[in-house]
């Protein structure tokens, strides 16, 4: 087909004689594609991102975590000298 299509021409474009290779009955192929070395490389960095966003994103979580359980004892100890001083005041009244 591309050798029909380059047969139409009055003048044939330079494009006919480069990418054709007649003895195979196909267009050449290019070497402007990507290698595989860039694709491990990219591969390898996409991986390497994720794993530091995972990290990122656990030590995050667990400073969350910790602040959170902080408030809650701290919440739950005010709550407790809160009844605890209660008691003691209820048990210190003199009774007649």
């Amino acid at each position: 087909m591309f050798k029909t299509i380059c047969a139409g021409f009055n003048v044939t474009p330079d494009a006919c004689y480069q990418d054709y290779d007649e003895s195979i009955g196909a267009r050449k192929s290019s070497s402007s594609g990507v290698g595989a070395k860039t694709i491990i490389f990219v591969a390898v960095f996409v991986i390497a991102i994720n794993i530091l966003l995972i990290y990122c994103y656990r030590r995050y979580t667990k400073r969350e975590m910790e602040d959170e359980m902080k408030m809650q004892v701290s919440s739950i100890m005010s709550q407790y000298f809160a009844i605890n001083e209660k008691d003691k005041s209820v048990r210190t009244i003199p009774t007649a």
